[in-house]
């Protein structure tokens, strides 16, 4: 009695290549698929953090720019009365109402928006820091508005006697103790790309004005 042996069927070079090949194409879309989803996920979480970051911009124009107030205090050295608010191309000292402030807090807040570095920061007190003292002798805390920073700029808008808008890179004690009407900032970053921000204040009447030390301690 003879048996007969089945040999094995072994797989052509032919249906070799074709199943490579099959599996090289699998292996594109899965790759283009995980590609596709982690540049939609780095763009989702880009898009996030410019968003949050940008929110914290227009925060920080409300807080400080929308409520900005006069607000006099007395020099030490000259024994005379002088405004809180200074302006220059690219710092900021300011007096805003705290309406976010609750019972017992001050009814102001005092701030210095700079540039530090690549980043934007806002100083804030709850009391006084005039500019022409020493800053550092004060007790304020220090927010990060933004990062990655190139430029940072201020423009200061009053009316002309034609009450035309007009706007300047300063705003000094030469205005006496009223500060602009509105206040611009712009900040440029270094990816190229530029946020502004225009806020109109709060108290720009010629003759409303707050603070003075004496009544301060009274």
């Amino acid at each position: 009695m003879t048996m007969k042996t089945e040999k094995k069927r072994r797989f052509t070079l032919v249906e070799m290549v074709a199943a490579l090949s099959i599996m090289m194409v699998i292996a594109g879309i899965i790759a283009g698929a995980v590609s596709i989803f982690a540049t939609a996920y780095i763009d989702s979480r880009a898009a996030a953090a410019t968003l949050r970051r940008n929110r914290t911009i227009s925060a920080v124009a409300d807080r400080v720019l929308r409520t900005a107030v006069p607000f006099v205090w007395t020099d030490d050295d000259t024994a005379t009365e002088r405004s809180l608010f200074h302006g220059t191309a690219d710092e900021l000292y300011t007096a805003s109402l705290n309406r976010a402030g609750g019972a017992g807090s001050s009814p102001f807040i005092f701030t210095r928006i700079r540039l530090a570095g690549s980043a934007v920061v806002c100083d804030t007190a709850s009391l006084p820091m005039p500019y022409w003292d020493d800053i550092d002798r004060f007790a304020y805390t220090t927010e990060t508005v933004a990062t990655d920073v190139r430029s940072l700029k201020f423009r200061y808008f009053n009316q002309d006697d034609d009450g035309e808008p007009v706007a300047t890179d300063s705003w000094s004690e030469d205005y006496e103790y009223t500060i602009p009407l509105a206040i611009q900032l712009e900040i440029e970053f270094s990816d190229g790309t530029t946020e502004r921000r225009l806020r109109r204040t709060a108290g720009n009447g010629g003759y409303t004005r707050f603070g003075s030390r004496e009544e301060a301690l009274e």
